[in-house]
């Protein structure tokens, strides 16, 4: 029997051909959340970010709901991770809250990468080439490919 359990699922679905919708709850004994987030497909822009509660630790962890209202506008690109720490960190934050954004927000991108080789019916080499390219120098399964001059 463990001392301590948290679940985290995360849902993507697209949501017509202009946005998806990211659904992710956190359960634990002190925790019951659900973040949704309504990102649009070509800027991956969050236009809606919201916060059903279930249970919470403490009364003041209302104020979530507000923390997620400031996550519209911000863009799912190069400086994302340092945009959601300003907003939902420190001591008037949330590192639930943050903390689920940032492991959510970003697969934006891998649900789009899906949903264009599905829709495209690519080969699995165009496939590989499709996630390199999304992916390459993200992590260290796709490194940056670096160029040969001729």
């Amino acid at each position: 029997m463990s001392l301590f359990n948290r679940r985290i699922e995360i849902e993507i679905n697209p949501c017509g051909d202009e946005m998806f919708r990211l659904a992710t709850s956190l359960c634990d004994v002190y925790h019951d959340l659900a973040l949704s987030l309504s990102i649009n497909a070509r800027e991956f822009r969050i236009t809606e970010a919201t916060v059903e509660i279930n249970r919470i630790p403490h009364p003041r962890c209302r104020e979530i709901s507000r923390l997620a209202c400031s996550l519209c506008g911000l863009t799912v690109s190069a400086g994302f991770t340092r945009q959601v720490r300003s907003r939902l960190g420190g001591t008037a934050g949330c590192p639930n809250l943050l903390n689920l954004v940032l492991l959510t927000a970003p697969l934006v991108v891998n649900a789009a990468t899906i949903l264009r080789l599905q829709r495209e019916n690519v080969s699995p080499e165009q496939a590989k080439a499709v996630w390199q390219e999304t992916l390459g120098g993200v992590c260290l399964a796709y490194p940056k490919e670096e160029r040969q001059e001729s």
